[in-house]
């Protein structure tokens, strides 16, 4: 009796594959498994890829949005008053005049400098504390 089983139609006989015997089936089934790993690790970078991607333009939009959300936040807060200024008292004092309140003595911000202030010129208060800015 043979080791394999025989399989016969007409005069020819032919053997059966056995699992892990390494036929020529076996060795196809191991290419196209093979093959198929590649493909699904190829869709699997392409995939992370996309989120990376993603994950940017979320950024960037949370990013932009963030911006927006400050832009919206300062035009809502009251306005500022408009005065021109009369002559510069000290260092950080100068005095000037708002038109319907009348003439005050206010404070420079630290971000303006006193030279640039000169008499007559227009500058913008702080609505809350008269801070020249």
């Amino acid at each position: 009796m043979p080791p394999y089983p025989k399989v016969g139609t007409g005069g020819t006989d032919m053997d059966i594959d056995r699992p892990g015997q390494g036929g020529p089936a076996g060795e196809g089934l191991r290419t196209y498994y093979m093959t198929k790993i590649e493909e699904l690790m190829l869709t699997v970078s392409d995939k992370r890829m996309n989120v990376r991607r993603l994950q940017a333009q979320r950024n960037e939009l949370n990013a932009k949005v963030r911006m927006l959300r400050e832009e919206l936040q300062h035009l809502q807060e009251q306005c500022s008053y408009v005065g021109e200024v009369v002559k510069p008292m000290d260092k950080k004092k100068v005095l000037v005049k708002v038109h319907p309140e009348g003439k005050f003595v206010v404070d420079v911000d630290k971000n303006i400098d006193i030279n640039d202030v000169t008499p007559n010129c227009r500058v913008a208060l702080r609505n809350d504390s008269y801070t020249l800015h």
